[in-house]
């Protein structure tokens, strides 16, 4: 996992791996929904990690028998099996995203924070990933920079030396992460932090307001960043948040 010579550290944890399971799911529930045509669909998440997952559904063109990236859950070892329950139980999708958010700011803000200072005074940045299977890795940059594997990630995020503005690149890395399935980023430094993450299937109109959002940074125009942060939305599906 390392994207050049400098050091990784392994930090999977009970946390990384809820975040890649939920990452999984909203992605299956999604998919069920556009597949299906489902009104509603509900997720009963395992009592303990590992276990049994519900996905309840209601009102659906069709009966789902497909989990889609449910399948890879069971092949990552997050759960031991899930099945399809007639009923309006469980928690909906907007429940399971803000899970995940709050659990994706307890990881960047536990994990990075200490070396946020060490990248204000060294400027070697870090960047934590976690992959779709759960596993994470905190890897070691150079200086002003740390550059991300290609590989399939939940989640990515990355200590500033000073700031939280993304860069282009920053926002470029963001789209590949999503076009993937992924969850979303988030910058850290000592004097701020900042999440983007979405709530929803991204769309063509996200990766529009993505890419203006890019081209604007890269004229050093922070104004439509300014803008964003007020409304608390990048894209119609696309969350922007500041994180203490």
């Amino acid at each position: 996992m390392q994207p050049n010579r400098r050091t990784a550290f392994e930090v999977t944890s009970s946390r990384t791996k809820e975040i890649a399971l939920l990452n999984l799911v909203v992605n299956g529930a999604e998919s069920v929904i556009a597949e299906y045509g489902c009104e509603f669909i509900g997720v009963e998440l395992p009592e303990t990690p590992g276990g049994k997952l519900i996905v309840y559904y209601s009102n659906c063109e069709e009966l789902p028998d497909e989990g889609f990236e449910l399948d890879q859950a069971l092949e990552y070892g997050l759960i031991r099996e899930y099945e399809f329950t007639l009923g309006k139980n469980g928690k909906k999708l907007r429940e399971l995203y803000k899970r995940v958010r709050e659990l994706i700011i307890k990881e960047v803000t536990s994990t990075l924070a200490p070396y946020a200072l060490k990248c204000a005074l060294t400027k070697v940045e870090y960047m934590l990933v976690i992959l779709q299977n759960g596993s994470a890795a905190l890897l070691e940059g150079e200086r002003d920079k740390v550059v991300i594997p290609n590989i399939k990630a939940s989640l990515s995020a990355h200590t500033h030396p000073k700031g939280c503005i993304p860069s282009p690149h920053d926002l470029k890395s963001l789209i590949n992460l999503l076009f993937e399935g992924g969850l979303g980023s988030a910058i850290i430094s000592t004097e701020c932090g900042l999440l983007i993450v979405r709530d929803g299937l991204f769309t063509e109109d996200d990766l529009l307001a993505l890419s203006k959002l890019r081209d604007s940074l890269s004229g050093r125009d922070v104004e439509p960043l300014n803008k964003a942060l007020r409304e608390g939305r990048v894209g119609p599906n696309l969350m922007i948040a500041l994180i203490s």
